[in-house]
């Protein structure tokens, strides 16, 4: 009984305080020393070409699908026009995230001399809106009863065993390098069935994200291209269901072109022909896949834009 009551001491006096002040102690430390060293050099790199240019006609906006999948300098060789890309992972976390960055990025008068906007959002082929405002810019939670990464996470990078999250550094005018094998870091990334924005959440998202872009570039004219991916069949790419999605997105065009000056385009970028486009999984193209899918976007622009 001695025995007991001593142990129900340890555990009650000692151990279990020791426990819940390592806890939050390691939630301060987390916090404190939370970096993102890979997303944070992109974005400054991205802001760095945005201000090196005198004025800019065409802007490339979106998450990693826009940030690995178009290139701005093919694009200014093929219109004669510049473009830069921003592009950014993660799409800046959240929508407020990413559109604070590209106004805080660009002045008035440069967003006043863009021509044309291409919206590439991974967020059309998510099931639902995940817009998670506890996360900033930089992939940074707010501090909570969770910590910015596990401690078994920490443990394995201090051991070498977690690979570091890079990307390639980003040009004069916003594109990735593709650099030293870059797309061999890698792990192959097993296909998956594709999902798409259910239409509730469709027809409250894309409206907002429309006046949010006429807003900050009130002359341009704004191209929503759809991204893809690679598949092995029609039945992984889901097509019925990207074809309804799309239907919605011309219906929303219509009722917002109805009160806003804003012409509005719309591009469903077509499946990569091979896999090897792409940079290691279904989704993020190689520089071969960019070339490709930029080469898509320019045939577009000039057909339904420049030649009229």
């Amino acid at each position: 009984m001695r025995y007991t009551a001593s142990a129900n001491s340890f555990l009650w006096y000692l151990f279990i305080p020791f426990l819940v002040i390592f806890y939050i102690s390691f939630l301060f430390w987390s916090d404190r020393n939370f970096s993102n060293n890979p997303v944070q050099e992109v974005i400054i790199k991205k802001q760095e070409a945005v201000n090196s240019l005198a004025s800019i006609d065409g802007i490339i906006l979106g998450g990693s699908n826009a940030q690995f999948g178009i290139s701005a300098i093919s694009l200014n060789k093929l219109s004669d026009l510049t473009w830069v890309n921003l592009g950014i992972p993660g799409e800046g976390y959240s929508d407020i995230n990413y559109f604070n960055f590209i106004s805080n990025s660009l002045n008035d008068l440069k967003r006043l001399d863009v021509s044309f906007v291409i919206y590439s959002s991974s967020t059309f082929l998510e099931k639902s809106l995940k817009n998670d405002l506890s996360i900033n810019l930089f992939g940074k939670k707010k501090i909570s009863y969770k910590p910015q990464r596990s401690l078994a996470s920490y443990l394995k990078s201090n051991l070498g065993y977690n690979k570091k999250s890079t990307f390639p550094i980003a040009n004069a005018y916003g594109d990735l390098l593709f650099r030293d094998n870059y797309c061999d870091h890698f792990s192959s990334t097993p296909l998956s069935y594709r999902n798409y924005l259910n239409e509730v959440d469709l027809r409250i998202w894309m409206p907002m994200q429309l006046t949010r872009i006429s807003e900050l570039f009130p002359n341009a004219k704004i191209i929503i291209t759809v991204p893809n991916g690679f598949y092995k069949n029609e039945e992984e790419g889901n097509f019925d269901t990207r074809n309804n999605l799309l239907k919605v997105v011309q219906d929303i065009f219509f009722k917002h072109e109805l009160s806003d000056k804003n012409s509005l385009f719309l591009l469903s970028q077509k499946p990569y022909p091979s896999s090897n486009l792409m940079c290691g999984d279904f989704w993020h193209p190689n520089e071969g896949g960019r070339e490709w899918r930029t080469n898509q976007l320019y045939e577009f622009i000039n057909d339904q834009l420049l030649n009229k």
